[in-house]
């Protein structure tokens, strides 16, 4: 059952901005600017954690949408414990004090959304035209300097073997579509440079940091500065010489230096969940352009943990203290900022096919401010007709040999008057305080 209502609050995604480092080699044609470079190297392949949303703080146009990839998955075994992982990670966080928790929900990858352990190595499959048409789906896209680039992310990924579509998630994280300061250029000398990753950009002195590198590089167009961040984020990254970070889990973690040395300070963020913002742009990407992407995964298992079945995802749990209201998210990113603004996050409430032949749809109620969910086509439009907004496909159901999600009714509430549960026993508790069974919502794994 399901009630018009008129009430508070409305769940918001954020989506942001910035990115980091990149370089192409014109060090004979750039010329050298004095000042923040000549600070410590490591220091530029670190990003403040607070800039991580500050260029950009809206949700994409039509909702929530998720590209669903399938592939093969490598398993790379670690002598590191999971604990030891986050252990080490917190002894480098002298300045943003991340709790254990947060950690361990970046590092642990069975949290993960799959796409962080995509092989950047490989093609993306997009043309030019699809990634114009994703840049230009937002009317930032369309105002900002990434527009029309589209041929320059194709033609990097031609020419240095990084994923276009990793390589313009990344862009557009960074820049914010493309309309930070860094991106739609500064003047230097009557000549204006651009810089789209963010190279140099670093403790609190982005703008001119960032300008000195793209002086540096020489980067003058907005080709140039695509090209050239392909180039440096393959070589210092990607196809590094050594401890190589070919994902987006391991340019974040450094997993590899760590399993050999125990230190993994060769990381492209200091944010727990950067990595986790790039991969959801990635699959709004494809979702956008209607491609499925075929992904090599590659994924650490940490001694004595496991590693997750690729074909699942895990489905997070939250919960409103000031509407009632339980959400229901696969999203890593959504889930930090809800927790960061109040939210409580209640864990994993079950895991998800990662695709299926039945999607759950997922709406929202403006005038409520509350969610629903659905596997019934004929529910989902009836409430778009009643003033709901349908926000994509939230996720997918299991068959019925799955684990069932239950759904129940509370008939004295006004608005967030739903619950979907996998537990039998909140299920039994909410039954025995009145709420009304509704049956089987759906199927986890």
């Amino acid at each position: 059952m399901i009630k018009q209502v008129s009430v508070l609050l409305s769940v918001t995604l954020l989506l942001a901005g910035i990115a980091l480092p990149f370089a192409f080699a014109q060090d004979a044609l750039a010329e050298v600017v004095e000042g923040p470079l000549r600070a410590d190297p490591k220091a530029y392949e670190h990003i403040e954690d607070d800039m991580l949303y500050a260029q950009s703080q809206e949700r994409s146009s039509d909702g929530v949408v998720f590209a669903q990839a399938t592939g093969t998955s490598n398993i790379v075994s670690l002598n590191l414990t999971l604990d030891q992982m986050i252990q080490m990670c917190m002894k480098n966080d002298n300045r943003y004090n991340h709790s254990y928790a947060q950690f361990q929900a970046g590092l642990d990858p069975n949290s993960c959304n799959l796409t962080v352990f995509a092989d950047l190595r490989t093609s993306s499959g997009l043309t030019a035209a699809q990634i114009d048409a994703f840049i230009d789906s937002e009317a930032k896209g369309r105002a900002g300097k990434l527009h029309g680039q589209g041929a320059a992310f194709i033609e990097a990924e031609a020419t240095y073997h990084v994923n276009a579509a990793y390589l313009v998630a990344h862009a557009i994280l960074e820049t914010g579509w493309g309309t930070s300061t860094l991106a739609m250029g500064q003047s230097h000398q009557g000549t204006v440079y651009y810089n789209f990753f963010g190279i140099g950009a670093f403790d609190g002195v982005a703008e001119s940091a960032g300008l000195s590198m793209a002086v540096k590089e020489g980067w003058t167009s907005p080709r140039a500065a695509v090209l050239g961040g392909a180039q440096w984020i393959a070589k210092n990254y990607i196809y590094r010489s050594t401890y190589a970070q070919p994902t987006l889990y391991a340019m974040k973690w450094d997993y590899a230096r760590a399993n050999a040395e125990s230190s993994c300070w060769h990381q492209y963020c200091t944010g727990v969940s950067w990595q986790e913002e790039i991969a959801r742009i990635v699959d709004q990407a494809y979702a956008r352009v209607g491609v499925d992407p075929a992904y090599n995964y590659i994924i650490p298992q940490y001694r004595g943990s496991s590693v997750p079945d690729t074909n699942a995802r895990a489905l997070y749990r939250l919960y409103n203290p000031n509407s009632g209201e339980h959400f229901y998210t696969s999203n890593f990113a959504e889930k930090e900022r809800l927790a960061d603004i109040g939210w409580n996050y209640e864990g994993i409430g079950w895991r998800a096919p990662k695709s299926s032949d039945a999607p759950v749809y997922r709406l929202y109620n403006e005038n409520g401010g509350e969610h629903h969910y659905t596997l019934s086509a004929a529910e989902r439009d009836n409430l778009v007709a009643h003033g709901w907004n349908y926000e994509g496909v939230g996720w997918y159901s299991a068959d019925t040999s799955g684990t069932p999600l239950y759904r129940q009714y509370n008939p004295n509430a006004f608005a967030n008057n739903h619950n979907y549960t996998a537990s039998r026993f909140e299920f039994d508790h909410n039954i025995g305080l009145g709420w009304q069974d509704e049956g089987v919502a759906w199927y986890g794994l």
